[in-house]
């Protein structure tokens, strides 16, 4: 590949040399084989002076989608914003293979990857607080004395329904789901919002090719438009 034939002599450039390219952000993109070729040491050749100078160099990048997606500054459960770009970056590290490389077109590709482990932390971080967000609220209400009680429990009683019509939906769109596959699409896709592209490539052995992702997708969306719980679920909200 032309973009392959471009970034080749680089491989002669020492780490230091290629940590100052790379952070030479220019308009042309001229520091992206600088970049490029930081992923492949790090991901090939093990390189631990590459993963640090990755970490360094996108750190802030990861922080922004964490944020963007999340929506907040503040911690989901039990996990802060740093601990997720920690995990975005353990998922990258543990997931993106020399094979993925291969494919991987120019950065944006890698990035773009990057950004999915991104939105993947966020996920599992909303997912493990909702799995104790009831259990809490419950506890919290029989531990406060009755006088306490009487001004939280409208807090307290606000958080559960909040759960119950999360639960609620979710439990609809399972229903609507026919298997593993449908709901992985439900999260990715319908959820973080992510191309089928970046799915394929998060679950390769899950999925044949894009085009089945596409009509997972639109099968999934035109049955969860049929749905009559879904309906009466949504007419709650707009009441």
């Amino acid at each position: 590949m032309a973009y392959e034939q471009a970034v080749l002599p680089f491989a002669k450039f020492r780490p230091e040399q290629l940590i100052e390219g790379c952070q030479q952000n220019r308009p042309d993109n001229s520091h992206e084989p600088f970049c490029f070729e930081l992923f492949r040491r790090a991901i090939v050749e093990k390189s631990e002076q590459c993963w640090s100078a990755i970490y360094q160099q996108y750190k802030n990048l990861v922080y922004g989608w964490i944020l963007q997606f999340a929506r907040t500054n503040v911690q989901i459960g039990d996990a802060s914003s740093e601990e997720m770009v920690l995990d975005a970056f353990t998922a990258f590290w543990r997931a993106f293979t020399p094979e993925k490389l291969n494919n991987a077109e120019r950065l944006a590709s890698i990035l773009a990857y990057l950004k999915s482990c991104a939105v993947t932390a966020v996920l599992q971080a909303r997912r493990k607080a909702e799995n104790i967000r009831l259990e809490t609220a419950w506890d919290e209400e029989i531990i406060e004395s009755d006088a306490v009680a009487t001004q939280t429990r409208t807090g307290a009683e606000s958080l559960v329904l909040h759960q119950l019509s999360a639960d609620r939906l979710w439990t609809i769109v399972d229903h609507c789901c026919n298997d593993e596959k449908d709901r992985i699409v439900a999260r990715l896709s319908l959820v973080a919002n992510l191309k089928p592209r970046l799915i394929l490539e998060q679950h390769p052995d899950l999925f044949a090719n894009v085009a089945e992702i596409y009509a997972l997708s639109r099968n999934l969306k035109n049955r969860l438009g049929r749905d009559a719980a879904l309906r009466d679920l949504w007419g709650e909200f707009i009441l």
